[in-house]
């Protein structure tokens, strides 16, 4: 998670590296870059780095969480709700060109920037949204009123996890194949046990 120092900067600041480390993962694999080369990029020393991040992970991991935001805001701006849509809103909708492009990078990091991603910090990070999202299905009578709610997330991470070993483990990287198995996954498999009207 990004430290108060980095938080305390001036939006001009803050963006102006987030520009700049969008560009550096969107031009080098993940693997070759290393804090010297953020730094030089962006411009500042290693020391400020520490200050602002704990990693390079982190670093990263604050940028890929800042688009979910932003992407689930909009699908939820379009369609009402997350998890139950009949499509999937097409990133190019909801980000720009270059945040479009660096969550391209998405599907190249390694497993563990995966896991850390999904079972850390970031993912307790995006409970909030997600979780009073199915607060809301529950209450409106579209979930079984005896799930845990807590587990139902853990469940959504872990099968969004595994999806991802999927995507790399049969090289899918076509957003269009990305959307289609998500949709149906989701829709047709995951939420299956848990509608109301499924039981």
């Amino acid at each position: 998670m990004p430290k108060q120092t980095f938080l305390n900067l001036s939006e001009e600041k803050k963006n102006r590296i987030i520009g700049k480390c969008y560009d550096l993962f969107i031009d080098l694999p993940y693997e070759e870059i290393t804090i010297r080369e953020i730094v030089k990029q962006v411009g500042i020393s290693i020391g400020s780095f520490y200050k602002y991040f704990e990693d390079k992970e982190d670093l990263y991991l604050y940028l890929m969480v800042k688009i979910e935001k932003k992407y689930l805001q909009k699908q939820h701006e379009k369609y009402g709700q997350t998890f139950l849509n009949e499509e999937t809103l097409p990133l190019r909708y909801a980000c720009t060109p270059k945040e479009e492009a660096f969550n391209k990078t998405w599907y190249k990091v390694s497993t563990e920037v995966h896991q850390r991603f999904y079972f850390g910090p970031y993912a307790d990070e995006l409970y909030t949204w997600l979780h009073d999202e199915l607060v809301a299905m529950q209450l409106n009578g579209l979930l079984r009123k005896d799930l845990d709610l807590k587990l139902i997330y853990f469940m959504y991470m872990t099968s969004m996890f595994n999806l991802q070993i999927y995507f790399k483990k049969e090289n899918i990287e076509s957003d269009e194949d990305i959307i289609r198995i998500k949709d149906e996954y989701f829709r047709d498999i995951l939420f299956y046990g848990i509608m109301e009207n499924k039981k």
